[in-house]
């Protein structure tokens, strides 16, 4: 009865003896794999998630409508804008419909944030663009004419 008990207490808290696969047995919880994987998970989307509530924060409604860009690939380009749509409380129809134009973003930056940003700019003529000044000044050396580019904001 007690090796049964320890076996199950092995399963369900995890052993604390080194390399036991070769005898059948993970040497962590099932549970434990799992909270691994989240915490890896969560620790590669820290940058993003602080990334979108800086310029949550920095929000003036002065600039009129804005559409979030993040300068970290590892999200979804469209769901940050989104969110920061909800956080700031300017999700509306004319800004929902312009989000659209951030998908050349899900081929990657390169060559597409140029794109994507001129998409959104002449889609709707009362959005701005708000991103990271690094992704400004990027899209200032790469020729973005300076009509579209006084409509991109940065938020630090």
């Amino acid at each position: 009865m007690s090796v049964l008990t320890a076996v199950a207490s092995t399963q369900v808290f995890g052993l604390t003896v080194p390399d036991t696969k070769p005898l059948g047995m993970e040497p962590v919880a099932p549970y434990q794999r799992g909270m691994s994987a989240i915490t890896t998970e969560t620790s590669t989307n820290g940058p993003s998630a602080d990334e979108l509530f800086q310029a949550a924060q920095s929000y003036n409604p002065h600039h009129g409508d804005l559409v979030f860009v993040t300068s970290h690939d590892q999200v979804d380009p469209l769901l940050t804008a989104t969110w920061f749509l909800s956080l700031t409380g300017t999700h509306k129809d004319n800004t929902n419909s312009v989000l659209a134009e951030l998908r050349p973003l899900y081929s990657g930056y390169t060559g597409n944030l140029k794109l994507a940003v001129q998409n959104v700019l002449e889609e709707d003529r009362d959005v701005s663009i708000v991103l990271d000044k690094e992704l400004r000044n990027f899209l200032e050396s790469s020729g973005l004419s300076e009509n579209l580019l006084s409509r991109v904001v940065s938020y630090n």
